[in-house]
């Protein structure tokens, strides 16, 4: 009798240990970090350069690393929105969207609320 209780226990965790699948879920993208690139009103052909901080702070930086504006980004589903604010009280805001393939942001931005009209844009991480 004990054999066969044995026996059993020994099956039930066998199968128990091969029955379930584990995924291997891929870890979220993250965002954070220094991206540079260009942007132009047609075509980008000037620098471009935005830091992402894990803090939801955006900044737009300068070649050299200045950061030139402030503000705060979101990002959800490959898609980046932000806006940011020069000392000067101009604000940007920005449109994106994340290609995993390429590891490219290519988007727009505008004034003020507006996402468009000003610029087009595209960004890879440093």
């Amino acid at each position: 009798m004990k054999l066969r209780l044995i026996t059993a226990g020994i099956m039930i965790l066998t199968m128990a240990m091969f029955s379930c699948k584990k995924d291997d879920a891929k870890p979220a993208f993250n965002l954070e970090g220094k991206w540079s690139g260009k942007h132009g009103e047609v075509v980008p052909n000037s620098y471009y350069g935005l830091v992402f901080k894990s803090n939801g702070v955006l900044q737009r930086v300068a070649a050299s690393g200045t950061v030139g504006a402030t503000g705060s980004w979101s990002f959800s589903d490959n898609i980046l929105t932000g806006t940011y604010t020069f000392d000067n009280g101009t604000v940007v805001s920005l449109k994106a969207t994340y290609d995993p393939a390429t590891g490219k942001l290519s988007g727009t931005y505008g004034y003020g609320s507006d996402t468009t009209g000003e610029a087009v844009f595209y960004l890879t991480r440093d």
